[in-house]
């Protein structure tokens, strides 16, 4: 696998780049013509790897960066395409962002033909799939820079086992056999539920086979039962109208007491208009007599008026002594006193008048009222010697009231009777009839579902079986998938072991052994140089030798997953002229057929790539271009 091809366009300063590679080592040089000072520091070298990256993965290297970062200011949206070459055909990848039509599409090409045309993330995972790798492994394979603090070699032994578990892919056993287990928890629900049905089947099976024959049992009883019903009913109907026959209110009135009825209902008529008069001449008197008491009570008014002026008067005008009876003082006689005198003469003859009106009134008032009371005497006379003759119409009119209800009562009775015999009875037995032939219907329906029960018993009893039988290999995978789990974990450690050991003697010429030390849920690496006597932690090392083992590790990683291209950024920094020569050495024999980039500033890595392809990175005025030089 190697890189033929880069289109870069607008990613961060870089405007355009159109780049040839192929299988062969390339020193990434930058020259910073913004900056004299920082030399080839800030060219953009890293960032041209960091497009390779993006392309494949969508995402940047650099920390706190956001995904709209990698859009630069020459156009309003960025695209890298990358050119591949893998298994016998080639990988076109293209990844846009923010494009007017495309948006933040993904396009992956074999040999021409575009794959998931429609989903990005098919496009992802089917470029994933083929390259072996996915984001989370990539930066630990293909893409190595100095010694950071996210540099496989350096993680705990708990993470690094992680990290091998998602480099090689062991995880996706670990997914399917999670999977299983929680499909085995469905099938277990499933069968729960499957045998609920079955025992619910069970029981309506049974209670089918109770009900069939109950139901023309209980249709029986139920006519039979309505039917004594009715009959009790109309046997009560019949004693309650003997009964009332038979009662002394039944004989009625003779046709001479109607006749005596009739000719009393007359004379009560003329009883009941004297009774009226009677009442309207007691409302009367009772109004005279009031009028009488108002005229005495007027009349003795005027009467003390009578007799009150006249003492006034003869005290004014009779007294012999001259003094007054009521105080002893002298009278004088003036126009006052005549005067006086003169209003008490006139008031005496006005209230002897006005008692003289009274007095008639009065008389007048108390003639009528003996008039009226005499009226209404002869009226109650007449009305009490009409009692008896009133008492004889009242029996008879309570006899034949109670003659009228009682017929009518037994008219109803005999009503009741005939709807009884004649309608209910009968509408009871059509009933019946349909009932029995809804049982019937019924009878043959429990025949049918009696039938498809049974069915649907034997189907779901082998559903049941069906699913244990599932279950029963769901077990049978996920051992299966530890079982693999474990075969593949082995292989992939002995390969690991046995391409590690290779490289590190070929690069530091079996000076130094690895020794990979895995455990339950650990693993870490241990190196020891021929000449010492125990074996040493990565953090142990020299910066030197840190290198080195760095990039043994890598590239056994690379080797062991085939991917396209190597990206070392400052990888070569802690190692001298000598040991820089010769990881270059070790590169270049080991990797003919990959293509493999080196950053870095050492003037020994310069010099040993006098005669090999070298891409130049020049940034001026805040554009970066990006040429290979042969």
């Amino acid at each position: 696998m190697h890189l033929k091809t880069v289109k870069i366009r607008n990613f961060m300063f870089i405007e355009e780049a159109d780049l040839k590679l192929g299988k062969d080592l390339y020193l990434v040089v930058g020259e910073n013509h913004d900056d004299i000072s920082s030399s080839s520091n800030g060219a953009g070298k890293s960032m041209f790897c960091e497009s390779l990256m993006w392309c494949l993965f969508g995402k940047l290297i650099r920390d706190n960066a956001v995904k709209d970062d990698v859009i630069g200011q020459f156009a309003t949206h960025t695209e890298v395409t990358l050119e591949l070459f893998a298994a016998g055909h080639i990988f076109k990848v293209t990844r846009y962002r923010k494009h007017p039509t495309l948006g933040h599409k993904l396009i992956v090409t074999v040999d021409g033909e575009e794959i998931a045309k429609h989903l990005q993330a098919d496009s992802q995972r089917f470029l994933d799939a083929n390259l072996g790798l996915c984001e989370a492994t990539a930066f630990q394979t293909m893409y190595s820079g100095q010694d950071g603090e996210e540099s496989f070699i350096k993680q705990s032994p708990a993470n690094m086992l992680k990290t091998i578990i998602k480099i090689f892919q062991l995880g996706e056993i670990d997914k399917f056999e999670k999977g299983s287990k929680a499909h085995k928890v469905t099938l277990r629900q499933e069968l729960d539920n499957q045998q609920g049905k079955v025992l619910s089947n069970e029981k309506q099976l049974e209670i089918l086979k109770y009900n069939a024959p109950s139901q023309r049992q209980f249709i029986d009883g139920r006519f039979q039962s309505n039917l004594q019903s009715l009959k009790e009913e109309v046997l009560t109907l019949q004693v309650k109208a003997d009964i009332l026959l038979e009662s002394e209110e039944t004989s009625g009135i003779s046709k001479e007491e109607e006749k005596q009825m009739e000719a009393l209902s007359k004379d009560i008529n003329d009883i009941n208009k004297l009774k009226n008069k009677s009442l309207l001449l007691s409302e009367e008197i009772s109004k005279d007599k009031k009028l009488i008491r108002l005229a005495e009570t007027k009349l003795e008014t005027y009467e003390v008026s009578i007799k009150s002026n006249q003492d006034i008067l003869n005290n004014l005008v009779h007294n012999a002594t001259g003094e007054c009876s009521y105080c002893g003082n002298d009278i004088i006689h003036s126009g006052f006193t005549t005067s006086k005198i003169d209003q008490a003469q006139q008031d005496i003859d006005t209230a002897v008048v006005e008692s003289s009106k009274y007095t008639a009134k009065i008389n007048e008032l108390k003639k009528r009222l003996l008039d009226k009371e005499t009226d209404r005497k002869e009226l109650d006379d007449t009305l009490n010697l009409a009692h008896d003759m009133i008492s004889s119409w009242k029996e008879l009119t309570s006899r034949k009231s109670k003659h009228d209800s009682i017929l009518k009562q037994i008219s109803a009775i005999l009503s009741q009777i005939e709807t009884l015999q004649e309608k209910k009875i009968p509408r009871l037995e059509e009933e019946y009839q349909l009932d029995l032939k809804s049982v019937d219907s019924k009878l043959r329906d429990y025949e049918k579902q009696l039938m498809t029960l049974g069915l649907n018993l034997e189907r779901e009893k082998g559903l049941c079986d069906n699913i244990e039988n599932k279950i029963k290999l769901v077990d049978r995978l996920v051992a299966m998938c530890q079982g693999i789990k474990e075969l593949r974990f082995n292989n992939v450690m002995c390969q690991l072991k046995s391409k590690i050991a290779y490289n590190l003697d070929t690069l530091t010429g079996q000076d130094t052994v690895c020794v990979v030390d895995t455990d339950k849920d650990k693993f870490r690496f241990l190196f020891q140089k021929r000449t010492e006597i125990s074996p040493k932690m990565f953090s142990q090392l020299s910066k030197g030798e840190r290198a080195k083992v760095q990039r043994v590790i890598y590239d056994s990683f690379a080797d062991i997953l085939s991917v396209p291209f190597i990206i070392d950024d400052e990888g070569l920094d802690g190692l001298d002229d000598s040991g820089t020569v010769a990881v270059l050495d070790y590169m270049s024999n080991r990797n003919p057929n990959t293509t493999v980039l080196f950053v870095a500033h050492q003037q020994s890595v310069k010099d040993y790539f006098t005669s090999r392809p070298i891409v130049r990175v020049v940034r001026k005025n805040n554009k970066c271009y990006i040429t290979v030089e042969k």
